[in-house]
């Protein structure tokens, strides 16, 4: 699958979706971004405007050393 990302925006962990049409409850599925060049673990993005990091307030909620993979 290919996917349009911005770079100045935090990745997308993932997403919800419903796997039948007349299901009604959604599905969480975690996306999976492999050989990612350059990461920011404080923010989620790949690059800083003006090469700056905002972190979101609730650092909780985007990103961490828990997306890091295992060597």
């Amino acid at each position: 699958m290919r996917a349009r990302i911005a770079l100045f925006e935090p990745l997308v962990r993932g997403f919800y979706l419903k796997k039948k049409p007349d299901d009604k409850e959604k599905t969480w599925f975690d996306f999976a971004h492999e050989k990612v060049p350059h990461f920011c673990f404080d923010c989620g993005r790949l690059v800083h405007a003006n090469g700056v990091c905002v972190p979101p307030v609730d650092s909780t909620l985007r990103c961490g050393g828990w997306l890091r993979a295992s060597s």
